[in-house]
């Protein structure tokens, strides 16, 4: 069942239709392969898009810290790599 969210502005009229444009060359192969193409992030214009903002790095770095503590000792070597690739993920 659908709900509305309150961040999500909705629009005025339900009925609105959404417009996205595409080349020709796009929509034949849309209805050729019966696929949607999506591009790649490190392809898009915006260097931005599909980052996560610094301090949702920082907090989710802080929290995996604060879990370390829990973690058994042998597996800590483990773990502490894993922390290391997640300051990769921004």
């Amino acid at each position: 069942m659908y709900e509305a969210h309150p961040v999500f502005v909705q629009p005025d009229d339900p009925n609105v239709k959404v417009w996205r444009y595409m080349d020709f060359t796009k929509l034949v192969s849309l209805l050729d392969s019966r696929t949607l193409y999506f591009t790649r992030p490190d392809k898009f214009d915006d260097p931005f898009e599909g980052s996560l903002p610094h301090m949702d790095v920082a907090a989710r770095q802080q929290m995996l810290k604060d879990l370390n503590l829990n973690i058994p000792e042998a597996a800590r070597d483990n773990f502490a790599k894993a922390l290391e690739k997640w300051g990769d993920i921004n």
